[in-house]
């Protein structure tokens, strides 16, 4: 709803919340289609999603305490551009300055 929000206080109230909604649903819907094929997702200034298989591993059942396997499976990494990493330090300095003041 925050998304649906922003957009419409950026188009000045020009778009109704239906159609707000409508434009953020399928905005997402082909970031999560374009994910579940395997591709990469790049978002202009903020990074790129991409699938990467996780590896197997072993982990405890809490309840009986024995080792489990956990199999594979396929996660969403974010990696973000140096545009936002760039911003990021700016925004850790000026933290710091505000810090020792």
């Amino acid at each position: 709803m925050d998304l649906v929000e922003t957009l419409i206080d950026a188009s000045h109230n020009k778009l109704d919340k239906d159609i707000a909604d409508d434009c953020i649903t399928t905005i997402l819907n082909k970031i999560a289609g374009s994910l579940l094929k395997g591709e990469t997702v790049k978002l202009h200034n903020i990074g790129s999603l991409q699938t990467f298989a996780g590896a197997p591993r072993l982990c405890r059942d809490v309840v009986r305490g024995e080792p489990i396997r956990v199999g594979p499976k396929t996660r969403v990494r974010f990696v973000s551009s140096s545009v936002l990493k760039k911003r990021l330090q700016k925004l850790d300095q000026q933290g710091k300055k505000n810090e020792v003041d």
